[in-house]
């Protein structure tokens, strides 16, 4: 049985700053069906709270939990791992 769906964003759901045609609607009903969703994109260069508030000026409609960065999945590894950075 379904549970959850990982979206990317990039070419699926937004392309060059705009929302692709029906994608919003899309992703509302998948919210509004209570699958667990996860939006993810490999950008290293914005944050998770970049890309979740450029995906709700489109109107996405994500949590902070959400929303997957490539460098927020490296810090998390990082962190679960016990390293930290040194001076």
């Amino acid at each position: 049985m379904l549970k959850a769906v990982l979206l990317d964003i990039s070419g699926v759901l937004s392309e060059d700053g705009e929302a692709l045609p029906g994608a919003v609607e899309a992703v509302g009903r998948l919210q509004s069906s209570g699958l667990a969703l996860r939006f993810l994109t490999n950008t290293s260069r914005k944050t998770s709270a970049t890309v979740c508030d450029e995906l709700q000026r489109l109107g996405f409609d994500p949590s902070p939990e959400q929303v997957f960065t490539a460098p927020g999945a490296i810090r998390r590894y990082l962190e679960h791992s016990g390293f930290a950075p040194t001076c």
